[in-house]
């Protein structure tokens, strides 16, 4: 592939890298290379770090898959940047993710047509269209069976090679773009590599002057010159070993002590090489951070042997979505920046709303606010110091220009400070800070009187306008609404996806039994910038609907629990 191959297995791992294409941006990135990771079978997480050397992970860690699929690693989608996924060899379904995380569906899911149960994936870009490609090697009968696509189908390629006991590798060994195959047998350490996609003599045979039986291959272009060679994972010494060239004399590029007993190595290059890179752009590879004392993972954390805990677990504690900042924060600069920095930490965008306006949800079940328009100057200046220039995604006062009217704020003086609020609120940010004007929903206001709302609120200043947040009309009625937003004010536009699973009835906006989760968070492909989880899935909109007795922002498990499964 044009950025590299991969193939892990319990037993095998494989990669391989180049220069990479230019940006979206249209800013050149830096050459290409692989680095180490690795995946604990115990349970099943994968753990990322983006230089070749020792330390801790700094892609955050996840998991992938359920026991027995086998791990893969490639570049799916052509970003220069490799996703992981798994095989599952009982149906031999390939399950392909871009994003380094897990926790959205599989953006590639399939059969694999031409495999049956033994068989060992195998992953290169054997076409040379920076995007890899999937396969499988039998061992019952030697044969590599190579796809070009990452879909259902016929192999592309099929021949045989190798002989028992040997464990299949592929990666680019000449420079030339594209990946081939090999094979690596465990008991001489001896790797026979070959260029063409056939049958035939190998091009290299050697030794690794660094294997021992049960060693495992390791291949990766980790210099970043194009091509990729050997590396050797020893498990006994948590020793992982890189050769500079596909030779038993060639020098050590890497060796050093890494991983806990029983791990597997994993070989990719994790790193988006763009200087600056904005919201969208990390949130692609990296994905969205997900507050690790979020409601429901404190919830679930606390409540580990309530039968609800584990549905809340798996579907919405530890999903990436919004943190809301309001005058229950504390030091908000404080507060804001430990948030940011520890999504910075872990490359991922964070989600973050401003809710603190003067008169807020107009006395409703969220009222409250600054105290003045003076002291919420001084708190939204604070918030976004506490961001600086940093990539995030900044939703502005949810309801604060919904609620922009007379029957809200009667005194036409009051009714103008809100709009100037709001200009001053989206000028506070700059950098990478995206920020979105609340629009309401498809079914409060029409979208000529939002747009005309926004426009007065100084819209032109934000990255965009935030679309159906806290309420529960679907992704394709919210699309509708936005893109005639988008018609009206010339902005793009986020959909909150946490509720909107099931649809919103208009005028039940207080937990209304219909509501179901939607969509996980993720960049748009079409119609919004972003879809993302802004309401924090399990806290009650107030005391009514079907959290009879729950406070406003109070987390609830039967209110989680109806969101999963509507019971």
């Amino acid at each position: 592939m044009r950025d590299h191959f991969r193939l892990i297995t319990l037993a095998v791992v494989m990669a391989t890298g180049i220069v990479a294409p230019v940006t979206a941006a249209g800013a050149t990135t830096s050459v290409k290379s692989d680095t180490l990771g690795l995946f604990h079978p115990a349970d099943r997480t994968v753990r990322l770090r983006t230089s070749l050397s020792a330390g801790p992970p700094d892609v955050l860690p996840y998991v992938i898959g359920v026991s027995g699929d086998v791990p893969v690693v490639g570049d799916w989608n052509g970003d220069g940047v490799d996703g992981t996924g798994y095989y599952r060899n009982s149906d031999h379904t390939f399950h392909l993710r871009d994003v380094l995380d897990t926790t959205g569906p599989s953006d590639h899911a399939f059969v694999a047509d031409f495999a049956l149960p033994g068989d060992v994936p195998v992953i290169g870009d054997w076409d040379g269209d920076g995007r890899d490609g999937i396969g499988t090697y039998r061992p019952s009968d030697l044969t590599f069976r190579l796809r070009n696509l990452r879909n259902s189908g016929p192999a592309d390629y099929q021949f045989a090679s190798g002989a028992a006991g040997d464990k299949p590798v592929a990666g680019d060994w000449n420079g030339d773009g594209k990946d081939s195959v090999g094979l690596f047998r465990p008991g001489t350490g001896n790797f026979h590599l070959r260029n063409a996609l056939s049958s035939g003599a190998s091009n290299y045979a050697f030794d690794h002057p660094r294997v021992d039986p049960g060693d495992l291959p390791v291949i990766g272009d980790w210099d970043g010159d194009g091509i990729d060679t050997a590396g050797a994972y020893r498990n006994s010494s948590r020793t992982f070993t890189a050769l500079a060239a596909n030779n038993a004399t060639a020098a050590v590029t890497a060796s050093y002590v890494t991983g806990s007993s029983g791990d597997q190595p994993l070989a990719g290059d994790w790193r988006l090489d763009v200087a600056d890179p904005d919201p969208a752009q990390l949130a692609r590879v990296y994905g969205f951070y997900a507050d690790p004392a979020g409601h429901a993972t404190q919830w679930v954390a606390a409540n580990s042997g309530d039968p609800r805990a584990g549905p809340i677990r798996q579907s919405i504690a530890g999903r990436p979505g919004a943190s809301w900042f309001g005058n229950w924060s504390g030091d908000i600069y404080d507060a804001v920046d430990a948030y940011v920095s520890a999504a910075e930490a872990v490359h991922q965008v964070p989600i973050i709303v401003a809710y603190n306006i003067p008169g807020r949800d107009c006395g409703g079940a969220s009222g409250g606010g600054a105290g003045s328009p003076t002291a919420y100057r001084e708190w939204i200046d604070d918030f976004a110091a506490g961001v600086g220039d940093r990539p995030a995604l900044v939703i502005i006062e949810p309801d604060a220009l919904a609620q922009a009217h007379s029957g809200c704020i009667p005194d036409s003086g009051d009714l103008q400070t809100r709009f100037d609020l709001i200009r001053y609120a989206i000028n506070a940010f700059g950098g990478h800070a995206w920020t979105y004007a609340d629009g309401g929903n498809a079914n409060w206001w029409s979208a000529e009187e939002m747009s005309a709302r926004l426009t007065r609120a100084g819209v032109a200043d934000a990255r965009g306008v935030a679309i159906n947040v806290s309420n529960f009309y679907t992704t394709a009625q919210s699309t509708t609404y936005g893109d005639a937003i988008r018609a009206g004010v010339g902005k793009p536009y986020l959909i909150d996806t946490s509720r909107n699973g099931a649809g919103g009835t208009p005028g039940d906006w207080c937990n209304p039994a219909s509501a179901r989760l939607g969509a996980p968070s993720k960049v748009g492909s079409g119609g919004a910038e972003f879809l993302v989880w802004v309401k924090v899935a399990g806290d009650s909109d107030g005391p009514c609907g079907i959290g009879a007795g729950i406070p406003a922002g109070t987390f609830s498990p039967a209110l989680a629990v109806h969101l999963i499964n509507g019971s």
